[in-house]
């Protein structure tokens, strides 16, 4: 299954916070369409590999 967002879970926390994502399947800046990798660099900046979006 696949929500087409990401997730960011601090340690003992009951909820996620929304990262990017979470508005529907698509190919709008503020959408994603099956995330398949992501990575934080040296500076703390998220890079997601947005596989059908080609991104």
């Amino acid at each position: 299954m696949n929500n087409n967002r990401v997730m960011k879970w601090t340690k003992g926390a009951k909820e996620g916070i929304l990262v990017a994502g979470g508005r529907g399947r698509g190919n709008l800046l503020s959408q994603l369409n099956f995330p398949q990798g992501i990575i934080v660099d040296q500076l703390g900046t998220l890079y997601i590999a947005d596989l059908y979006n080609h991104r």
